[in-house]
């Protein structure tokens, strides 16, 4: 059985969430919040205010029933996406 993450950027400032986006894991979820940041930096309220944005893993998505189940878990919070940029990559 086939599985998808639901992911939901929740904005602390306005207390809201975006709109949920899947993914197989938390690993491609936090690449995915990191290239958005990346890419947008300067440019979007979430590249701009990374610091109010927390990654959340809401649901799990079963597409052969089409069942999704609720959840709620924080995946990385902005912040400490910050510090991780921060870092020099090692070889």
């Amino acid at each position: 059985m086939i599985e998808f993450n639901a992911y939901a950027y929740f904005d602390t400032r306005t207390a809201n969430y975006d709109i949920p986006f899947f993914c197989r894991n938390d690993i491609q979820a936090k690449r995915k919040f990191q290239l958005d940041v990346l890419q947008n930096k300067g440019e979007s309220v979430l590249g701009t205010f990374t610091k109010d944005f927390d990654l959340y893993c809401i649901g799990i998505y079963r597409p052969d029933c089409g069942e999704i189940t609720q959840c709620m878990n924080l995946t990385i919070s902005g912040l400490d996406l910050i510090n991780i940029l921060d870092k020099p990559i090692e070889n």
